[in-house]
């Protein structure tokens, strides 16, 4: 229930309203900050480590996202709202409470589908009270087999898979890494406005591109493991030394 009020709704209610507030660029980069929460939630709720990797990584995301976005060249131009700030920092926050909840569900057993799909019912069965019918009913009566299509397909690509590839990635790394390689939300939307849409990025966003997929590609790599072959030697010196003392 936390993972659907707290977590799934919280976030899409408070990005969605920070979008009408501020540029879509400064909401999605504060948005991407929910890796910097999920770091400090762990260590308090989980005890992890915030390793030199994981903080680095983060930031270093969080940068690349920014650059990506066009947040650094709209700045100038870009209106700022108080409100609208606090609601992206908010849509961070709720992010990574979903991923605090999450976890949490998966130590006492809950796969990561069966989190999905509750998830999934409590937001729907919350929010019939609040659906604008008339809304829905002349969009279907302009265009049925279309809008059906369209509702199912933005439904299944903008909700379910993302939700559900997140939460099951929960189940083969901690909850910082997860965070971290979902904070590249804004390269993934560059990348499908070149293909789709024939949108060319600006020189400052394919760096920040570049910057984004070098910290997943650092996150992804397999942590260094310290080298057993000296600690023989230590055991070795540490026997000889007892010895040594017993003889003499």
């Amino acid at each position: 229930m936390l993972a659907s009020w707290l977590g799934m709704f919280g976030v899409n209610l408070t990005y969605n309203e920070a979008v009408n507030y501020v540029h879509l660029s400064l909401a999605t980069v504060l948005l991407s900050l929910s890796p910097v929460y999920v770091l400090i939630l762990e260590r308090v709720f989980f005890k992890e480590k915030i390793t030199i990797r994981k903080a680095g990584c983060a930031a270093l995301a969080v940068f690349g996202c920014s650059l990506a976005s066009g947040l650094l060249e709209n700045l100038g131009g870009m209106k700022i709202s108080g409100y609208g700030i606090l609601l992206g920092v908010a849509s961070g926050v709720f992010y990574a409470m979903y991923s605090l909840f999450t976890k949490i569900a998966m130590k006492r057993g809950y796969s990561g589908l069966t989190i999905t799909f509750y998830c999934m019912v409590v937001i729907a069965v919350t929010l019939i009270p609040f659906t604008d019918w008339k809304i829905l009913g002349a969009y279907f009566t302009e265009a049925p087999v279309h809008g059906a299509i369209f509702m199912v397909l933005h439904a299944i690509c903008g909700a379910v898979l993302p939700y559900t590839f997140y939460t099951i990635g929960f189940q083969y790394m901690d909850a910082g890494k997860v965070s971290i390689l979902a904070a590249g939300e804004p390269v993934a939307a560059m990348v499908f406005g070149i293909f789709c849409f024939g949108e060319m990025p600006a020189a400052i966003e394919f760096i920040g591109l570049f910057l984004t997929v070098i910290a997943i590609v650092l996150l992804g790599m397999p942590e260094k493991v310290r080298s057993n072959k000296t600690k023989p030697k230590e055991y070795d010196y540490g026997r000889k030394q007892k010895q040594h003392s017993e003889t003499a």
